[in-house]
């Protein structure tokens, strides 16, 4: 949240049936961007999962979402595989 309040990045971490751990639903106001919030987003995300004794973190970002890439690699993260996905229309 900033001074006003008012709700300005996110994060998730959500635990899927297999026990894994991932985060996701990473967003930052659009109007807010290039202001450290996605980095502070991402340090308070590391922290609860810390807390909570969570060893392992996985997150998945699409290949052109250059700025989000940017900001996990700076946050520490490694990419480890790149994927294709298919579509039905």
């Amino acid at each position: 949240m900033d001074r006003n309040r008012e709700l300005v990045g996110v994060a998730a971490i959500c635990r899927w049936e297999s026990g894994e751990h991932v985060v996701a639903s990473v967003a930052t106001h659009s109007e807010m961007r290039g202001k450290g919030i996605g980095a502070e987003v991402m340090r308070q995300t590391l922290a609860v999962a810390q807390r909570n004794s969570i060893p392992i973190l996985s997150l998945g970002v699409m290949s052109g979402n250059h700025s989000a890439i940017a900001l996990y690699k700076k946050s520490g993260w490694q990419e480890l595989f790149k994927f294709t996905f298919a579509e039905r229309g």
